[in-house]
Order: C-alpha cells, then sequence, then structure tokens
C-alpha cells in the first residue's frame, strides 16, 4: 500500500509539473510591477530612541513651570540625562530617561507630533499629556527604508508563482 500510495504520489507531481508548473511564467516587467504596487510590504518603517523627562508636581501651574524651567536648563546645554535622574517622576528617571526604540507609526499622536520635525541629539517643548508634562529628546533615527528589488526578487516570484498556480 504504502508503495502503491508513494507511486500513484510521484505520478500526480509529475503530472503537475508537466502541466501546469512548466508553464507558469514570471517575467521581469511582471515581478517589477508587483515590487511597485506592493511598496508598502517591502519597507522597513521608521525607529526612533526615546528619552522623556516627566514632570508631575500637586498642581498643573507648578508643573507647567518646572517643565519650562527645564527646558531652559537644557537650552542653556545641561545634560538630559542628569535633569531626568534628578527630576523627572517617570519610570525611566533612574536610566537618564531612555524608554527605548519605538516604531513611529505605533507612538501615539502627541509623541509623533512633539517629536516630528527633531534630529537626533534634539529635545522637545514640554507637552501636556496625562502623566503630566513631559519633555522628549530623540536619541536616534532609523528612517524608514525600501528594500531593494534585487533583495526581495525571489521572494515576490514566490507570490506570483502561487497566485498564478492556484487556479491552474
Amino acid at each position: 500500500d504504502f508503495r502503491e500510495q508513494y507511486k500513484r504520489s510521484i505520478i500526480v507531481n509529475e503530472l503537475i509539473y508537466e502541466f501546469v508548473d512548466s508553464r507558469i511564467a514570471l517575467l521581469t516587467p511582471e515581478i517589477e510591477k508587483y515590487y511597485r504596487d506592493h511598496a508598502a510590504e517591502f519597507t522597513t518603517p521608521e525607529e526612533v530612541t526615546l528619552s522623556t523627562i516627566v514632570i508631575n508636581e500637586a498642581t498643573d501651574a507648578e508643573s507647567e513651570e518646572k517643565a519650562n524651567d527645564i527646558y531652559r536648563r537644557l537650552q542653556q546645554g545641561e545634560s538630559f540625562a542628569a535633569l531626568a535622574s534628578q527630576y523627572s517622576k517617570g519610570a525611566t528617571a533612574n536610566t537618564g530617561g531612555n524608554i527605548g526604540t519605538y516604531l513611529l507609526a505605533k507612538l501615539n499622536s502627541l509623541t509623533v507630533n512633539a517629536i516630528a520635525n527633531l534630529k537626533e541629539g534634539e529635545f522637545s517643548k514640554p507637552q501636556k499629556e496625562q502623566e503630566g508634562f513631559v519633555l522628549y529628546r530623540v536619541d536616534s533615527r532609523k528612517p524608514a527604508t525600501v528594500r531593494p528589488l534585487e533583495e526581495v526578487k525571489n521572494e515576490i516570484k514566490n507570490r506570483i508563482y502561487i497566485r498564478k498556480r492556484g487556479p491552474e
């Protein structure tokens, strides 16, 4: 029984190859069009590494005043990490305010707006948020990149091949 099943499987696979697989053509223009049409699937999203200083005093007015004072001190060249360790009420104060690396698309809109035009090493003005007033520093930015066609060509060929083979 096993030999018969194996023999039948080989015959079926050979027939499928002969009448279906061998007739599927993958043309370069078709691959390039798929790449252009599905560019988002081959894009690595933008990432940012952030540090924060969270100020949360008894009242919003006190918090805002303290946050503005810290902002002025940052503009005068004081260390972000030192000020975060000293004044931040955030959970990461003891690490200099570093909160980690995030995909920009996964951050909340307030944070994205606060860091939108900041370059590496720059810091934001104090932002009113749920936990208090927050100052952000962009420690690093990794821009969105599109993987080159040559790198994803085999993956695209497989996708097109599977899509064409199914109906056949």
